[in-house]
């Protein structure tokens, strides 16, 4: 009996913490922001085996930098992909980043980005400027605001 292609490969080898490694170099060097999805997200590695897909889920460094920037034709998607990622990385510290095609900052980010190191945010709601500047913001390293 043959052993199957993936007992070969030699990512499976390594310690956990070098792939880990090896995941975050796949990544932009933080606070850049990977896609959401496709080629250069951490999703595409929870996608090649089981053993990766649970390596990634368990690394909260891979998710801790997130982009939104899309028209209204996906933005429901990619809102949703980015709420789990905002849980995958826990208890992380974020850069976020909503641009110009967002068509607005979603209510629940507004409250959940303020304890976050980078944000840049174009702010359709001058009540989300609000939330922001009413918040405690101990970790904020750089804040990027657009209307």
């Amino acid at each position: 009996m043959a052993d199957s292609p993936s007992s070969f490969s030699p990512t499976l080898i390594l310690p956990t913490e070098i792939v880990i490694e090896i995941f975050i170099l796949f990544l932009p060097v933080y606070p850049f922001c990977p896609p959401l999805g496709g080629l250069g997200s951490p999703t595409l590695l929870t996608q090649i085996c089981r053993d990766w897909l649970e390596i990634a889920l368990a690394t909260p460094n891979l998710w801790r930098a997130i982009s939104v920037d899309t028209h209204w034709t996906v933005f429901s998607r990619q809102v949703a992909r980015a709420e789990i990622w905002l849980q995958r990385s826990q208890p992380l510290p974020l850069s976020l980043r909503f641009g110009p095609s967002t068509p607005f900052t979603p209510p629940f980010f507004v409250a959940a980005i303020i304890p976050h190191q980078y944000l840049h945010l174009h702010l359709v709601d001058r009540t989300q400027l609000a939330a922001l500047r009413d918040g405690p913001t101990p970790l904020l390293r750089r804040l990027d605001l657009f209307s």
